[in-house]
């Protein structure tokens, strides 16, 4: 119940009570550890929806604003410092790691998550020492399964924590760090001799391995076994990434991912069981209401599928908040929803205040505050929304359309609350949204329910076999759900786009829009419509910044952090956009152009491209093209001759023929008009069926701006190239030398140095890379001729921008490295 001090402000929002206001300022001092300008913007709009005595609630918000902020910094782990990498690691000495296994996760595509307690490592010639905090063991088609409390030796190259370091883009070191992981090794298969020890596991850890035992027992091999492992115990580890790659598109692979929504389908079997004892005992309900029966009967399936699901941190949040609802519900109180997410937010900060900061707890509290908040006004859209009576079939039928149009007003709710993070989060967004309607009745009325009875049957002595029935039958649907999805994409139905990324402007306007709209509906206070106006003003912001400063008339070079390999972005003066090469790895790993390039593009406008260039057919340079191609608008495509061979190869020819992208071959000579001055030259090569290597037949770029040389993009030549270049007499003066092939001692090349007489050099390479990239010599060299260099791999991503043809360059790197300066 409503407090009767509650001002009209707060009863303008819905379902905060008054100690919740200081409790959301709380909650974004925390975020203002990581999102200090957001978090600040938010406390300012939060200050305006407060009500009445403006600067009482001002001087209460700023002190649970600073309480947050205190609260984060003292929480977060004090690591190691990270520009200080141990000269063994450095190195990529192999080490003997030893440790306890704190916990395991498992991930698609056969991999394991291993996290070690008390680590050490030693190495073969003596050093031995201690890793602090949890050390994490990526174990790729691993040979057993390592279980908590078991103690652990593998050998291994350690390195520390640090993912693509790239502007606006994930970060991992935050991510990893925040629980107290700071170094990290890999190993596939048999590879480093892992050792487990002769530990028994614990009571929980054996049943899990007799689920996991009958679930394979149940059905053969494949994506309806692999799916129904992730459903009901939580683990992805068989999934396909092809499988995974078709749900996503789906807009489903929320589903796989054991959340809050799996414990509401568990908790939803409670309320079915309450209907059906009411039916068999209606005297049952005078004693107890079906509410609270629904609650006593399912928190021990609730409580059974946190277990089941291997009571994984986000779980135990997911059953934290139920068992908050469920609470205020025995104890008589209406509309519980989004009290209920307060109390169980204020719970896990309690615990761990650095827990706002986990992506999955965020989209599930959005998730339910949207439904909360935009259900109740979506669901009064609704026409025929009348509780049906009587017991006929067109009741029934009536109650089931009341219900399917439930589930849809859920979704959409959530989904609008949800489309800032998740395109923030992800980037790409499935466009398929109204097969929700469909899977979500499948996963919550048959593969759930059978999934906990088959677990439960399979455990009891003499029911193994109706358990694994029940497990073939599951496994029988997601086969079938699985191939009707690959039917729909194989017919191009399942599409998916490549929206704007939201810069913090974006996402705080956009929440205020939804909440001072939402308090619009319930009262027509000018304090609402205040907030309305400024979320209004932040979403246009980015914009009219962007002009007044002049941003959209300057040119800039961003050579991306994307591993051991290259993608170079060019914003031109007007909004146009080249990229030179789309990074690539390992066949069949991680795509750079769906995890790097896709989000660069994306970020803070509406992504395109307006000339795509591959400078040679090397996998680590066209390996993410493909994926770029095929999730944003290409303007021509441009090469050297040489096309990429192997699947990578007919996948990008797929993605560019699906658009009728333009395909232009270009020699020395030749050049690139782009608009207000700008040119691309091309350099090299002269003859496009000329003898050499593909690296030796790389197109070689110069970048003009109004006659003034920017920048020389030279792709992987090497010494016979770069001889056969510097034989031409070109010009090729330049202010930055991307420096060829990575940094390679094979294009060590003093003389192109000196012709290029660069101010600044940018490699792209890998962090603590195998190859040693930027060699040594290269390094010398570079320095003997005045060239400051900035690789990727020590500095994150490098960008240089000129405000105008006549303006001094502007140096920027994502880790801030050392010597980052405007240059003169």
């Amino acid at each position: 119940m409503r407090g009767a001090d509650a001002s009209p402000a707060c009863r303008a929002v819905p379902g905060l009570l008054p100690w919740q206001f200081p409790f959301c300022a709380l909650l974004l001092g925390l975020l203002a550890l990581r999102f200090p300008w957001p978090a600040l913007a938010g406390l300012v709009l939060l200050w305006a929806l407060a009500g009445e005595r403006p600067w009482r609630r001002a001087a209460l918000l700023g002190a649970a604003f600073a309480l947050g902020w205190g609260l984060a910094a003292r929480a977060l782990p004090a690591g190691p410092d990270p520009q200080r990498v141990p000269e063994w690691m450095a190195e990529r000495r192999v080490a003997l790691v030893s440790g306890r296994v704190e916990r395991v996760e498992s991930t698609a595509g056969r991999q394991l998550r291993v996290f070690l307690a008390d680590a050490r490592f030693a190495l073969d010639d003596g050093p031995s020492g201690a890793l602090p905090g949890l050390f994490l063991w990526t174990w790729q088609e691993p040979a057993a399964w390592p279980h908590p409390g078991q103690s652990v030796q593998v050998r291994l190259r350690v390195r520390p924590v640090r993912g693509f370091a790239n502007p606006g883009a994930w970060d991992t070191r935050f991510h990893w760090g925040r629980q107290g992981v700071f170094y990290r090794g890999f190993t596939r298969g048999g590879g480093g001799h892992p050792l487990l020890g002769p530990e028994a596991p614990g009571p929980g850890a054996r049943l899990r391995q007799e689920l996991r035992a009958a679930v394979a027992a149940s059905a053969p091999e494949g994506p309806g076994r692999a799916l129904l492992e992730a459903l009901v115990l939580g683990e992805r580890f068989g999934v396909a990434r092809e499988a995974y790659d078709t749900v996503r598109r789906s807009t489903l692979a929320h589903s796989l991912a054991l959340s809050g929504m799996h414990l509401g389908f568990a908790a939803a079997l409670g309320l079915g069981l309450a209907w059906v004892a009411g039916r068999l005992w209606p005297g049952l309900l005078l004693r107890v209401a079906r509410p609270r029966l629904g609650v006593v009967l399912g928190a021990p399936l609730v409580g059974a599928y946190v277990w089941l699901g291997g009571a994984t941190p986000s779980l135990l949040r997911a059953g934290v908040m139920f068992a908050a609802w469920g609470a205020l519900l025995l104890l008589g109180r209406g509309r519980v929803l989004l009290d209920g997410l307060f109390l169980a937010l204020a719970v896990l900060v309690a615990v761990d205040p650095l827990v706002v900061h986990d992506v999955r707890l965020q989209l599930s509290a959005v998730a339910v505050a949207g439904i909360a908040v935009l259900g109740p006004p979506l669901w009064r859209l609704v026409p025929g929304r009348a509780v049906a009576r009587g017991a006929g079939p067109a009741a029934w039928a009536a109650r089931g359309g009341r219900a399917l149009a439930g589930v849809l007003v859920a979704s959409v709710a959530a989904n609008v609350a949800l489309l800032p993070l998740l395109v923030w989060n992800f980037t790409e967004t499935g466009l398929a949204l109204p097969l929700n309607a469909l899977w979500l009745p499948v996963l919550g009325l048959a593969v759930v329910p059978a999934g906990l009875a088959g677990a439960l049957l399979s455990l009891a002595p003499g029911l193994e076999g109706a358990g694994r029935w029940l497990f073939a039958a599951d496994a029988a649907l997601l086969d079938a759900a699985v191939a009707a999805l690959a039917a729909l994409d194989a017919r191009g139905w399942l599409p998916v786009a490549v929206p704007m990324r939201p810069l913090w402007p974006h996402l705080v306007g956009y929440y205020a829009l939804l909440a001072g709209g939402a308090a619009l509906v319930r009262s027509r206070g000018g304090a609402a419509l205040g907030v309305c106006l400024a979320g209004a003003l932040l979403v246009a912001w980015p914009g009219l910044w962007a002009r007044a400063t002049g941003q959209d008339r300057a040119l800039a070079l961003t050579l991306l952090d994307v591993g051991q390999s290259q993608a170079a972005l060019l914003d031109l003066p007007g909004g146009g956009r080249v990229l030179v090469d789309g990074g690539g790895g390992f066949p069949g790993g991680l795509d750079p152009g769906r995890a790097v390039v896709l989000p660069a593009l994306a970020r803070g406008r509406w992504p395109g491209l307006d000339v795509m260039i591959l400078s040679h057919p090397d996998h680590d340079h066209y390996g993410g093209l493909a994926a770029v191609a095929g999730g944003v608008r290409v303007g021509a495509f441009v090469h050297g001759g040489r096309w990429p061979e192997g699947e990578a190869g007919a996948a990008l020819r797929a993605a560019l023929g699906e658009d009728g992208v333009p395909v232009r071959t270009v020699r020395a000579g030749q050049a690139l008009e782009l608009g207000h001055g700008v040119v691309l030259e091309v350099l090299h090569p002269a003859d496009q069926e000329g003898p050499g290597s593909n690296n030796d037949q790389s197109l070689v770029l110069r970048l003009v701006w109004r006659g003034r040389p920017l920048a020389l993009l030279p792709g992987d030549v090497e010494r016979a190239g770069i001889d056969r270049l510097l034989a031409t007499g070109r010009d090729l003066r330049a202010e930055v030398l991307v420096v060829p092939h990575h940094g390679s001692a094979n294009s060590l090349c003093p003389g192109l140095y000196s012709r290029v007489a660069p101010r600044l050099a940018l490699a792209g390479t890998g962090f603590l890379n195998y190859l040693g990239f930027p060699a040594e010599g290269v390094r010398a060299a570079l320095a003997g001729a005045g060239a400051a260099l900035y690789d990727t791999g020590r500095c994150g991503a490098v960008r240089v921008s000129w405000a105008d043809p006549q303006a001094p360059a502007r140096l920027e790197t994502a880790l801030g490295c050392r010597g980052t300066a405007v240059m003169p």
